[in-house]
């Protein structure tokens, strides 16, 4: 009975989690503008060109869109989240090392004629590392870390959309 009562004891609190159970809100504005397309994606379309045919405009976004500084700043925070992801979704599995070793000698000792040579070998494989996750900490942390790197390529797509809004704003009032 005490065998079974340790595993049993294990198995209840795996299924208890601290994590709220998240709800999301309901966004402030109205549904016209915040419904997403059919194919899931925003309702205007990635394309900018589609909107813009004169060409020296789109010289000027492209321009733009490929010296801006702040573009790239916030490309690049794409790619540290997605690897700060990367290194927590790790943690949720165990740290398994491993080594091996080999060796070659020959033993001397004094009066003895030449001994033999002796070849040895050594391997070790264990779990270094891992958190039996009871209570949901390190879901959590994952979750969250995914949660910063999809918020980050959605600021990345909504400072590309900014910069393409503010040099047609500003060609416009030029013209």
């Amino acid at each position: 009975m005490k065998a079974m009562a340790t595993p049993l004891l294990a198995l209840a609190l795996a299924g208890c989690s601290l994590a709220p159970v998240y709800e999301r809100p309901a966004a402030p504005v109205p549904d016209a503008y915040g419904a997403p397309a059919a194919d899931g994606q925003a309702a205007m379309p990635q394309d900018w060109r589609a909107y813009f045919n004169d060409p020296a405009l789109q010289a000027w976004i492209d321009a733009a869109l490929r010296n801006n500084r702040n573009l790239r700043v916030a490309a690049l925070r794409i790619q540290e989240a997605r690897a700060l992801y990367g290194v927590q979704q790790a943690d949720r599995l165990p740290a398994i090392d491993g080594a091996a070793e080999f060796s070659r000698g020959r033993a001397v000792e004094p009066g003895q004629p030449r001994m033999p040579v002796a070849d040895r070998y050594r391997a070790a494989v264990g779990i270094a590392a891992f958190e039996l996750d009871f209570f949901g900490r390190v879901k959590s942390l994952s979750d969250a870390a995914l949660s910063r790197y999809l918020a980050s390529e959605e600021a990345h797509r909504a400072a590309t959309l900014s910069l393409v809004s503010e040099t047609a704003t500003a060609y416009f009032n030029q013209r």
